[in-house]
């Protein structure tokens, strides 16, 4: 997943004043630099801005560094971007309403950006989930092995399964029946 973030409406949530100072960036800049590596997902860190006139992309493995340029604003250049990738897998995270709405005509996820901190800031804190047992084993083909298959039978007991094993369908049938936005919202935050 790529994920698009309004880097000074960040830096405001997250560092309350008048501006952003140069520390508080690059905490933010290595932070997000961290959880990319952590979760394999893309990240572009958008800034108003720069020292050229266009837009100017600081590509590194899974985080780019994008200067919108002095001829328009960070909240342009996402917008501009989104317009040319939206059939990516994208989530933005954004606080202002203009991107977000432009985000949900394009059905493209698009959270508060310090909803979007604590989220990751909480994913970066967090162990792996622990295993959890399930039901009997399902067999899946036609082919007998039988020694493996006799295995298989005396140890069903013991396989542990992980949480996101559960398919969407199971999940309906418990009652928990959620909207289309909602479930496009969940689908995005498990691959945060």
């Amino acid at each position: 997943m790529k994920i698009i973030v309004d880097a000074y409406n960040l830096l405001h949530a997250i560092f309350p004043g008048p501006r952003a100072n140069d520390k508080q960036r690059q905490k933010l800049i290595d932070d997000l630099r961290d959880y990319a590596k952590r979760s394999g997902n893309k990240v572009l860190l958008v800034f108003d801005g720069g020292d050229f006139t266009y837009p100017y992309v600081d590509q590194q493995k899974n985080i780019a560094l994008v200067w919108a340029g002095q001829r328009m604003s960070a909240d342009d250049w996402i917008m501009e971007y989104v317009d040319k990738n939206h059939t990516q897998d994208l989530l933005i995270a954004s606080s202002d309403r203009e991107i977000q709405a432009h985000a949900s005509d394009l059905g493209i996820v698009c959270m508060g950006a310090f909803s979007f901190y604590k989220t990751i800031e909480r994913k970066m804190r967090e162990r792996p989930q622990p295993l959890r047992h399930r039901g009997p084993i399902k067999k899946t083909t036609d082919r007998t092995h039988e020694i493996v298959d006799q295995l298989m039978h005396e140890e069903q007991d013991e396989i542990e399964w992980k949480a996101e094993d559960e398919t969407e369908g199971e999940i309906v049938e418990r009652g928990n029946k959620l909207s289309k936005r909602e479930r496009l919202l969940m689908r995005q935050l498990k691959k945060l």
